[in-house]
């Protein structure tokens, strides 16, 4: 069955520089959601941040991405693809 969707390109200002960590020279992924939360509460429906940098979360060396659990933001690296 064919469903009709629509696609919205949004720049967000976001804050990548408080989020990136000198040590591991990769930016947290899940404070960039956190960011975004309250950016993206008129967007209706799913919100996917790309990036082209490297993320990471504290117990991993490395993620390809991250999504909110029933949530509407998730975030794609690009940068290990």
């Amino acid at each position: 069955m064919y469903m009709h969707t629509s696609l919205e390109r949004v720049d967000l200002p976001l804050d990548i520089e408080a989020v990136y960590s000198l040590e591991r020279k990769q930016y947290y992924s899940t404070k960039l959601i956190a960011q975004a939360i309250p950016l993206c509460k008129y967007i209706e429906g799913k919100v996917v941040l790309l990036v082209d940098f490297d993320l990471y979360i504290p117990v991993l060396t490395h993620v390809f991405g991250e999504a909110m659990l029933n949530g509407q933001i998730s975030i794609v690296s690009l940068c290990r693809l």
